[in-house]
């Protein structure tokens, strides 16, 4: 049997929910939920205590007359005829019901049986299968061949995985190393979709002993996937054999890679899986890994657009156009800044102010009921790993212009929850942070009371704000990230939202980015990495997302205006 696994099937973000009591919120924000009852396999179903007592003496006839209907068994059993050879099993055992021999054949032909009538559902038949074997093994514990042989009628003709699982379990007991019964209980365990457990601790044991056994190598690195154990994949990938020479887990290794946020070098693996493997299922996966690893380069346009209402009274228009952190990672030119109205398109000179911010004035021939705004920049972008070199912020300032309320009492509950756990405090806070929040555009930036009552209804502003409260508790200079993130299906289409994230100081790497809102399928591919698929509008503590600003002077307060805008990305070259 073959498992075809789909590890990722888009970039993007996916969302949880939560209730919104402060109680249920405060107790949600737990890391991946412990061990569970199906987790942990155990092959206690196997009761043959009760057979045990049918045991008896049995007189020389009534062995002989089972003899008898046991030959007649088998000479049907060999023309085919397997309904009566059941039959006559059954009157032998009448007569001797603890014969072993008997036992065995009646068990050998109830698999030809099933294996002819493949996935008939027969419970009487099920539970007869049953019957036999356990008998067997009542009369000898030791008896592996006969739970082998449930086990696999079990598996191949029921699809009864779990009962599969629970005669193979109980033969590994008595021979732990035989890689055969471990390679059929991981493939049981696995079928059953539950016990993952069991079947990593299994599937390590027996890769162990056989390394090159590519079908367990599946079993295992998909079950540590659904599990999220991610660190575990990729170490077990990183040295096992079965890599290079199955599609599935050489796929599967840069995705674990680029979950852990382990970038350097991964293009080139990531290259290297794809080529030799184009046509996998996971294929896609790679091609997105590698589609936020490659340097790009983008037409970016934002516009604004603007209702005038009382245009007449105007005497004068200006727009401040939006500013764009340039950097190591991201270079910009500025192309076109231009004015549509009244179906014209006309090209405007932005002005520069002392401060290096630019601003339009708009002509008045453009002074109609609506009017957009574009400006077009070139934004070459490429992935950046290394550590950034930075004077060391002022935390006490850093704090004192965030406006956060580090005494906020559900805060320092939470604090106090992060603070305790083990491992990294910034992973454990991206993962409290993503799972505590539930996704949904409210378009509006709120406190941090809102967001512990609200945490339903929060974006990736409320995501970012909550880790930024968290990482500045905790001593650690953080400031917000206005941005957009780059998604493969919007690339050439209108797009109203933003993006926000942010970065955090570390001493020995400068500033670093994290993503909370992306946790959930990215994990930490985005944790102190910045790919090719974000661009960063602008870094501090009061970063706004609507960066365009539209200012009037008017003759009377007739005049208003709304405004709207939106961000096009155009892929020039990869």
């Amino acid at each position: 049997m073959r498992v075809k696994i789909v590890i990722l099937t888009a970039l993007g973000l996916i969302f949880c929910s939560l209730l919104s009591a402060e109680t249920s919120y405060i107790k949600s924000f737990l890391l991946p939920p412990e061990t569970t009852r199906d987790d942990v396999f155990e092959s206690s179903g196997l009761n043959f205590l009760e057979v045990q007592e049918g045991f008896e003496e049995v007189s020389y006839d009534n062995k002989y007359y089972a003899a008898t209907l046991n030959d007649e068994a088998i000479n049907k059993s060999l023309s085919k005829d397997f309904d009566s050879a059941i039959e006559l099993f059954d009157e032998a055992l009448a007569y001797n019901p603890f014969d072993a021999k008997i036992l065995n054949n009646y068990l050998m032909v109830m698999a030809q049986k099933a294996q002819m009538t493949q996935n008939v559902k027969d419970i009487a038949f099920e539970k007869r299968l049953d019957e036999i074997a356990l008998r067997l093994l009542a009369i000898n514990p030791r008896n592996i061949k006969a739970a082998l042989l449930a086990a696999t009628i079990y598996f191949n003709s029921f699809n009864n995985y779990k009962r599969a699982a629970e005669y193979l379990h109980y033969a590994a007991k008595f021979e732990p190393n035989n890689t055969q019964i471990t390679q059929s209980l991981v493939a049981s365990l696995y079928a059953t979709g539950k016990y993952r457990k069991t079947l990593i601790e299994q599937a390590f044991g027996h890769m162990r002993k056989m390394p090159q056994d590519t079908q367990t190598a599946v079993f295992l690195v998909s079950a540590l996937f659904e599990k999220n154990k991610f660190y575990e994949a990729e170490a077990f990938l990183k040295t096992s054999p079965t890599r290079e020479n199955d599609p599935f887990l050489a796929h599967a290794y840069v995705r674990a890679r680029f979950s852990l946020g382990k970038h350097e070098g991964l293009l080139e693996i990531a290259q290297k899986a794809l080529r030799k493997f184009p046509e996998s299922d996971n294929a896609k996966s790679t091609e997105l890994i590698i589609n936020s690893l490659t340097p790009k380069t983008y037409l970016f346009t934002s516009t604004l657009n603007a209702s005038l209402n009382m245009a007449s009274e105007l005497e004068k228009l200006t727009c401040s156009l939006p500013q764009i952190n340039e950097s190591e990672r991201q270079s910009i030119s500025l192309m076109e800044v231009a004015v549509i109205s009244r179906n014209r398109k006309t090209i405007l000179k932005p002005i520069a102010r002392e401060d290096g911010s630019l601003y339009v004035d708009i002509p008045r021939s453009a002074w109609g009921t609506k009017l957009s705004i574009e400006v077009l920049r070139k934004i070459s972008v490429k992935p950046f790993f290394k550590p950034q070199q930075a004077p060391v912020p002022d935390i006490n300032e850093i704090i004192r212009k965030s406006g956060v309320d580090l005494t906020n009492r559900r805060l320092e509950m939470l604090y106090r929850y992060v603070n305790s756990l083990e491992g990294d405090f910034l992973i454990n806070a991206n993962r409290v942070v993503n799972q505590g929040l539930s996704y949904y555009e409210n378009r509006t930036r709120y406190g941090l009371d809102w967001i512990f009552d609200n945490p339903g209804k929060c974006d990736c502003t409320e995501y970012a704000l909550l880790f930024l409260a968290l990482a500045l508790k905790k001593g650690m200079p953080a400031r917000l990230v206005n941005g957009y993130l780059i998604k493969e299906e919007m690339l050439g289409t209108d797009d109203t939202v933003g993006h926000q994230w942010l970065e955090v100081y570390e001493n020995n790497r400068g500033w670093v980015s994290i993503d909370p809102t992306l946790y959930s399928t990215m994990h930490l591919a985005y944790h102190k990495n910045m790919l090719s698929t974000q661009i960063i509008f602008s870094v501090d503590l009061e970063a706004e997302q609507n960066a365009f600003e539209l200012s009037s002077l008017a003759r009377s307060d007739k005049f208003d205006f709304t405004v709207s805008h939106s961000y096009k990305f155009v892929l020039l070259q990869n």
